[in-house]
C-alpha cells in the first residue's frame, strides 16, 4: 500500500502526527517505578543480551554488506526477549486484560518510514475490531518509537536511542539513558496495556 493510500485510509498525514516526549507518554500513562529492583534487573538483562548481540554480530550498519533484515531482527530479539520473560512471543500481537492490545513491528531499514505506516494501519485495525488503547513500536534496532492510539488519535514519542557504539564500556551510560525501552514496554504490557486514569 502506498503512503497516499494508507493516509486516506487513516483519515490524516502521517507527518501530523504529534510527537511527545517519553516523559510525557510515561506520565500520562500514570507509569511509575513501582517493583523498581524487578525493572532494574530486567534492564540489566536487557544490557547482557544487547551487549552479547554485538559481541557475536557486531554492531549493525547498512554499510556492512552482510547487514540483513534478520540482524535487525535478532537485535530486536535480544532487546525485548527479557522484557516478555520467554521471548517466545516474537512481534506478535498480545491480548491483554479489558481488551487492550500491544503491538511491535520493526523496520528492515535504516529509515521507521515503512514501519510506522505499517504500525499505524495495524493500530487502527486492532481498536476498531477491539477497543481499548493500542500500543506499538517501530524500530530499526537502534533507533526506537512508541506509539499510543485511543481511537481519536495518534501520538508517537519522539525516536530514542537504545543501542550505542560504545555499549560494552558505558554500562552506567544506558542503564540511565538509553534503557527506556523497558518503561515503554511495561506501560504497553502493565494491566493489559490500558491506562489507569
Amino acid at each position: 500500500m502506498s503512503l497516499l493510500d494508507a493516509e486516506d485510509r487513516l483519515g490524516f498525514r502521517m507527518q501530523t502526527i504529534g510527537k511527545v516526549s517519553i516523559k510525557r507518554i510515561l506520565t500520562e500513562a500514570n507509569y511509575t517505578l513501582e517493583g523498581e529492583e524487578s525493572i532494574l534487573k530486567t534492564k540489566e538483562k536487557v544490557y547482557d543480551e544487547i551487549v552479547q548481540y554485538l559481541t557475536v554480530e557486531g554492531y549493525p550498519t547498512e554499510a556492512d554488506v552482510y547487514f540483513k533484515g534478520s540482524n535487525v531482527s535478532d537485535l530486536v530479539h535480544a532487546t525485548i526477549s527479557p522484557i516478555l520473560c520467554d521471548g517466545t512471543e516474537e512481534f506478535a500481537a498480545i491480548e491483554g486484560e479489558r481488551d487492550s492490545l500491544y503491538r511491535l513491528f520493526e523496520a528492515k531499514r535504516s529509515s521507521l518510514g515503512e514501519a510506522m505506516k505499517q504500525c499505524l494501519l495495524a493500530m487502527k485495525d486492532m481498536r476498531d475490531n477491539g477497543g481499548g488503547e493500542v500500543y506499538g513500536f517501530v524500530t530499526t534496532g537502534e533507533h526506537w518509537r512508541m506509539i499510543r492510539y485511543e481511537g481519536a488519535s495518534f501520538i508517537s514519542t519522539k525516536n530514542f536511542t537504545v543501542l550505542l557504539d560504545t555499549m560494552e564500556t558505558d554500562k552506567e551510560g544506558l542503564m540511565k539513558e538509553n534503557s527506556v525501552v523497558v518503561d515503554c514496554m511495561n506501560v504497553a504490557l502493565r494491566n493489559g496495556g490500558t491506562v489507569k486514569k
